[in-house]
């Protein structure tokens, strides 16, 4: 197997928001094919610190008008780049940009976008074109993790979950919330089976124990407030020496764990003084 990098692209630029009004607004791939523009891309072969985190890899891209009108394009979501060299990685664009140019400038650019083939080489130094639009799931995972403004190797990985069939458990965030958000979108529109919850906690929703914690207490002091499963197992401290003030007291709690399973009962134990003050039942549910 070839050595890879997982990589990216950022667009830097004349950049302007998608939600601007102009004229002659047109997609790249519109264009390039009524001879509007002309593009020349390459890779470079450095991933700046900056980008480190994000699984950056830069490619310069120099685009030229061929009209006397200003124009400004749409690099969509979905936007493939297609590497020159059929033994290096091809790229796609995940967020829209919109560029805008005038007639006869040849201005440089340079995007993000990320590998659609693990095991292909790094395109360092390569030279690339404008492809096509993605299509179906590849389509649909671009468009996701754009509008979700995921940025790091959690999108590279969901896009080979498409293009490779690589394991959807292979997919991993900057955090865990990260890491289930993309991995159970994929397992929705891609219909595989998930692994047990016991082994792959983030290929599932996470659970959660929600409310409130209504007590009467008897006079000042501390209290304890424990979340118990059905053999009493303690999961988790919401309370931990607390002070209170004598009276009616009450507490909102939301208790996420990956210890907790969907639609069961558990047990928060109100304690104090060693002794039992309150006990509620809460059924847990699913959340995202």
């Amino acid at each position: 197997m070839k050595r890879f990098l997982v990589n990216s692209i950022v667009v830097i630029g004349l950049l302007i928001p998608l939600a601007a009004v102009a004229l002659n607004r047109l997609s790249i791939g519109e264009a390039i094919k009524n001879n509007l523009v002309n593009c020349k891309l390459k890779a470079s072969g450095a991933i700046p610190d900056s980008l480190s985190r994000r699984s950056g890899y830069l490619v310069s891209m120099t685009i030229q008008s061929l009209t006397t009108e200003p124009l400004e394009i749409i690099f969509e979501s979905g936007r493939r780049f297609m590497c020159n060299d059929s033994s290096s990685q091809n790229l796609i664009l995940t967020e829209e940009r919109l560029v805008t140019i005038t007639h006869g400038n040849q201005v440089p650019y340079q995007f993000m976008a990320y590998c659609i083939n693990k095991r292909k080489v790094s395109p360092n130094y390569k030279s690339y074109t404008i492809g096509t639009m993605a299509q179906g799931l590849l389509l649909k995972a671009a468009q996701f993790l754009g509008v979700k403004k995921i940025r790091s190797k959690a999108t590279p990985t969901a896009i080979w979950a498409i293009t490779n069939n690589s394991p959807i458990e292979e997919v991993k965030g900057r955090t865990n919330f990260e890491t289930r958000l993309v991995r159970n979108y994929l397992y929705g529109i891609t219909g595989r089976q998930r692994p047990p919850r016991s082994k792959e906690p983030l290929s599932y929703p996470s659970v959660n124990l929600s409310g409130e914690l209504r007590w009467n207490m008897p006079n000042n002091g501390k209290v304890y407030l424990y979340v118990l499963d059905s053999n009493n197992n303690r999961l988790g401290c919401l309370l931990n020496n607390q002070s209170y003030q004598k009276g009616i007291q009450y507490y909102t709690f939301h208790f996420l764990d990956d210890a907790l399973l969907p639609s069961q009962t558990y047990r928060l134990l109100l304690v104090k003084d060693n002794l039992p003050l309150k006990e509620l039942a809460v059924r847990s549910k699913e959340e995202l």
